[in-house]
């Protein structure tokens, strides 16, 4: 039989309650979609916020570039440029830059750097437009003159000048006495320095002596034997050319006479045939000096301790001599004098020897007359160098004194304070050994210029030839208009 179920009304309403429950679940889902859409548009604004920051950040910007009266640091930016007031930039606030550089404007007018420049450099302009550049001086309407002198030269580097010009003169007269003529004008220069003058016509400079230090000298691989003429030859000179070269001998007691073909260059020398004995005055003469046009000539004897003059008729012609009948005895001075010497005018006369080894210095009221000589009480003493000084020699204006010394086969170098004073003398430290070519040198001489130095001795009876280079006056013009 079959059986019938009945309705259960009371579950109608839960499945009310289920689509109800479904409606406000839909209805939540609307909202937190409602609720998306709102944050959408809060990240909107947010982006527009974002930019509107940006356009601020500009603003700043031009506003950084219009910063007055206040301080700044950093970077400036902007098409606005700063004004900065009147001395308001100190050197500290600067750029770092190189010792020596400059700051100038470059064609654009943008500041820019000069470069250093180097020693002797000058500023020099590169006109209108152009940042100036340092050059050397021979550049940029400049120019840079050297010179080594001789002795007696005259140089005009400037003349001719129609404007005032600046010339920067720098010397280094340690090896000689010179002359400077501004617009004709003497004017002196201080030693190793730089001297300015303002010069609108001319510069003349005149080398009145130059000789350069002793221990520069080299052999010159130059030599002359006397043997044939004497084998003791005990002093040696030239006339002022240096074409003529007379010996004096021990062995003959005579001056022997020589030509030069080339003037002070001994391997052109051959012997002039001429001679004058000396032995009615002294039997051992040692050293021979003349004036300066060679029409007087002196030889100190050692036999007598006298010296004694001659005259020639011709000068530098010894054939022509004959004794003077003046004589001046320096025995109470020396008793072994082995060598003379005069200044330039002769009115001072040296004497050297190897018993006190002493320079002994006398005056002659009359230039090179002997018989108007006495002993001026000034001496100094080359024992501390050499025992046996042979010979004594001076540079043109006598600042400087020279001694070969038989002991130590070395020609030294001395310093006077005042030329051709003798108690002012000291040693400059400065030696040349001739040992090499003469191991007993007699007598020393040299050129007018001092360039070259000559030697002769017993122990080979020779003439040796020396170079001395000339640096006397060097770097001496430097002219910046």
């Amino acid at each position: 039989m079959a059986s019938i179920t009945p309705i259960n009304t009371a579950t109608d309403t839960p499945s009310s309650a289920a689509t109800k429950t479904n409606a406000n679940e839909l209805a939540i889902n609307t909202e937190l979609e409602t609720n998306t859409t709102a944050t959408d548009l809060n990240t909107t604004a947010t982006d527009l916020n974002t930019t509107a920051i940006g356009l601020n950040t500009t603003a700043i910007g031009l506003n950084t570039a219009k910063v007055t009266n206040a301080n700044h640091t950093g970077d400036v930016t902007g098409a606005t440029a700063l004004t900065i007031g009147s001395k308001k930039v100190t050197l500290g606030m600067m750029e770092d830059g190189v010792g020596g550089e400059l700051i100038t404007y470059d064609a654009s007018g943008v500041a820019a750097k000069v470069a250093t420049g180097t020693a002797d450099q000058v500023l020099t302009s590169n006109g209108v437009g152009a940042a100036p550049t340092f050059q050397d001086a021979s550049g940029g309407g400049s120019v840079l003159l050297t010179r080594e002198f001789t002795t007696g030269e005259t140089w005009t580097p400037i003349t001719g000048l129609t404007s005032d010009t600046i010339v920067q003169l720098t010397s280094d007269t340690t090896a000689g006495t010179f002359k400077i003529f501004i617009d004709n004008v003497l004017n002196n220069i201080t030693e190793n320095s730089v001297n300015l003058f303002k010069v609108t016509s001319s510069v003349v400079i005149e080398a009145i002596d130059i000789i350069s230090n002793i221990d520069e000298a080299s052999y010159a691989s130059k030599s002359f034997s006397v043997s044939s003429q004497d084998t003791d030859p005990q002093s040696v000179a030239f006339n002022t050319n240096g074409t003529k070269m007379f010996i004096v001998g021990g062995g003959n007691d005579t001056v022997y006479q020589y030509t030069l073909t080339t003037g002070f260059d001994v391997s052109t020398a051959s012997y002039a045939s001429k001679s004058f004995s000396v032995s009615s005055q002294d039997t051992a003469p040692r050293s021979i000096a003349f004036n300066t046009d060679g029409t007087k000539m002196f030889i100190v004897g050692g036999g007598s301790d006298t010296v004694y003059q001659y005259t020639l008729s011709t000068g530098f012609d010894v054939s022509t001599a004959s004794y003077a009948s003046k004589s001046f005895s320096v025995s109470s001075q020396e008793a072994f004098p082995q060598s003379i010497a005069f200044n330039t005018d002769g009115t001072k006369m040296f004497i050297v020897g190897t018993i006190s080894d002493t320079v002994f210095q006398y005056t002659l009221s009359t230039g090179f007359d002997v018989s108007t000589a006495s002993y001026a009480s000034k001496s100094f003493s080359v024992s501390s160098q050499d025992t046996d000084p042979q010979s004594v020699a001076f540079n043109t204006n006598g600042t400087k004194m020279f001694i070969v010394g038989g002991g130590s086969d070395t020609v030294y170098q001395y310093t006077l304070s005042t030329g051709f004073d003798v108690s002012t003398a000291s040693y400059a430290s400065k030696s040349f050994s001739v040992s090499s070519q003469e191991a007993f040198p007699q007598s020393i001489a040299f050129n007018t210029d001092g360039t070259k130095m000559f030697i002769v001795g017993g122990g080979n009876d020779t003439v040796f030839q020396y170079s001395i280079p000339s640096s006397g006056v060097e770097g001496l013009i430097a002219i910046a208009q």
